[in-house]
């Protein structure tokens, strides 16, 4: 039999390893010059993964600290704040509606709904970001074809990863899933 403090200290690392896993995505991004805000990055996959297998709890945790922490120690430190709040959101969102009515992120539809109403979040949660750090409209409306770049990659990379990682024998074991 496990310990209650054994499984306090996997949930731990394993949380830990997967901030680690959303910082380095984020850092493997590409920053649009001239474009205020437009940074696309790879964070979104993880992000998004993380929060449909393992819901919304891990999700907002995951992809707010992940991000922030990225921020913090990168030319978007001013950033890190408002990204840990709207990311914070955005996995929140797409792990509660993924596991709602106990689906665990099997159903196409729910997590389709979490991720679309996560887009909203991170969209909707940077313009006014920008806004407020720019203290203009035009920062924020360049910025969109980037944040729409990278919910487009976080979505066709994230949605395969978690259907991937659901396979896995040892990702099953740790999620208890037994089909």
């Amino acid at each position: 039999m496990v310990s209650k403090t054994h499984n306090k200290i996997l949930e731990m690392v394993i949380t830990s390893t997967l901030i680690a896993v959303v910082i380095i995505s984020t850092r493997l991004g590409v920053n649009f010059t001239g474009s205020p805000g437009g940074y696309s990055h790879f964070g979104n996959i993880p992000l998004i993964a993380v929060a449909i297998l393992l819901g919304r709890r891990k999700g907002a945790i995951v992809g707010g600290l992940g991000m922030a922490i990225f921020d913090l120690f990168s030319e978007f430190a001013a950033w890190a704040p408002y990204t840990f709040i709207i990311r914070f959101a955005m996995g929140y969102t797409i792990g509660y509606f993924s596991w709602i009515n106990g689906k665990q992120g099997k159903s196409i539809t729910l997590n389709s709904i979490g991720i679309f109403f996560g887009a909203i979040i991170m969209m909707g949660g940077y313009f006014l970001a920008e806004y407020f750090i720019y203290g203009n409209w035009v920062g924020p409306i360049q910025a969109i074809p980037g944040n729409i770049l990278q919910l487009a990659v976080g979505i066709f990379g994230g949605v395969p990863l978690a259907a991937a990682l659901r396979k896995n024998k040892l990702i099953r074991r740790y999620l208890n899933i037994t089909e």
